[in-house]
């Protein structure tokens, strides 16, 4: 495999960062629980017949 040049290893370094940014960032946003919407600090799970709290609530919700 031949050496690539240094123009093209800073273009993989460039977007091999930004791959890993998207990750982090991907990684901090909270989810939703599963058939429940949220908006902000709320979380609707109101007419699903649930016998338990779902799994997956934000740790910034406010309301639920």
């Amino acid at each position: 495999m031949p050496p690539i040049g240094p123009e093209k290893r800073a273009a993989f370094c460039r977007a091999w960062a930004l791959v890993c940014a998207l990750l982090v960032c991907a990684a901090s946003v909270t989810g939703c629980p599963h058939k429940c919407s949220c908006s902000g600090s709320h979380v609707d799970c109101q007419g699903l017949g649930l016998k338990t709290v779902p799994k997956g609530i934000p740790r910034n919700a406010e309301r639920l």
